[in-house]
């Protein structure tokens, strides 16, 4: 289709401008093709761990009401999961969902969080965080590395849809854990 479409929009045109047509269209296909599914994947994946922070900070509130603690989530220091963590842990006593390999992933997970929600997913590789996530990058298949420039020493990585489906179901399941868990 996309040869078809060139054929008939190139008809009539000098050679510059189908020189000019073509340096465009490839540009659009490379948009269209790689650019768009990368930022898709990657906006999923951050829409979902938003929507994981944000349930688990609702599951403390929910804790919190149910209690008879004085300390509320904004009463502890810190931010994002690690927040939560303190809370469940500390004032509810809710330990055993932050001793299990779902909880190690996440942390993991929210590593890659951070450098994609503060560099859209370019790596500096002279920046030691963004050095760690290119070298976890190269083992893990679901994350792919792109653009990388050793004389600059830097990098980009993009998320593949296996990549944002595992970290969605390694969600829903610790989610699963945390509510099947007593709290004080």
């Amino acid at each position: 289709q996309f040869e078809e479409y060139n054929k008939k929009a190139i008809e009539g045109l000098s050679e510059e401008q189908k020189e000019e047509f073509y340096e465009f269209s490839e540009n659009e296909f490379f948009h269209i093709n790689d650019l768009f599914p990368s930022l898709q994947w990657m906006s999923t994946f951050l829409l979902a761990y938003g929507v994981f922070e944000t349930t688990l900070n609702k599951i403390c509130l929910l804790a919190h009401r149910t209690s008879n603690s004085t300390l509320s989530l904004n009463d502890i220091k810190g931010q994002g999961i690690e927040r939560a963590k303190t809370y469940l842990s500390k004032v509810c006593r809710a330990t055993a969902p932050f001793n299990t390999p779902d909880w190690q992933k996440i942390i993991a997970l929210s590593k890659i969080r951070n450098v994609l929600a503060h560099s859209s997913g370019d790596l500096d590789l002279d920046i030691k965080k963004h050095q760690e996530m290119f070298n976890e990058s190269k083992t893990d298949k679901t994350i792919q590395i792109t653009n990388h420039d050793e004389m600059l020493n830097i990098a980009s990585i993009q998320l593949t849809a296996e990549f944002v489906f595992r970290a969605i179901e390694t969600f829903h399941s610790f989610l699963n854990t945390v509510c099947r868990t007593n709290v004080d």
